[in-house]
């Protein structure tokens, strides 16, 4: 697709992190680069600090969501008590959901593109999970929105 340098200088930060999310889910360098190349410089010599900073949070989140989901996976597989295992579970559905929520008020639509790839185990359990609490998931979504966005 050839697409002009001009349509790409003046995107919003926010087209530039949702266009750079897509072009990774997609496995696209080259797309991946160009987004990065034509990012407009700031006088702080960086790329927009509004693209870079969130891209480094939502890196920093999506590294976080998955480390939570494994320890809640390795807890659940771990209790015999079958209540401290649905408890598990029920955090694990409360976490996925705060992510995808947040991913989605951010307008992005490739969940898998934005963390590191879900350990199967992790993919089978939240398969099972119960529907989480609408607080818990409150209490994480405030969490990571406030990791991605300070």
């Amino acid at each position: 697709m050839n697409i002009s340098d001009t349509v790409y200088e003046t995107l919003s930060p926010r087209q530039r992190i949702i266009a750079t999310i897509d072009a990774i889910a997609r496995d696209d360098a080259a797309e991946i680069d160009r987004l990065k190349a034509t990012c407009p410089i700031k006088s702080y010599s960086q790329c927009d600090i509004a693209f870079s900073d969130v891209m480094d949070g939502l890196c920093g989140a999506g590294l976080a969501v998955e480390a939570d989901l494994r320890g809640a996976a390795l807890w659940c597989c771990a209790r015999t008590d079958p209540e401290c295992g649905l408890e598990a579970l029920q955090d694990m559905a409360a976490i996925e959901a705060a992510w995808l929520a947040l991913l989605a008020e951010m307008g992005i639509t490739s969940p898998a593109a934005a963390a590191p790839p879900r350990h199967p185990m992790v993919v089978a359990l939240l398969e099972n999970a119960p529907e989480p609490a609408s607080e818990r998931v409150e209490v994480i979504y405030a969490a990571l929105k406030a990791s991605v966005f300070t």
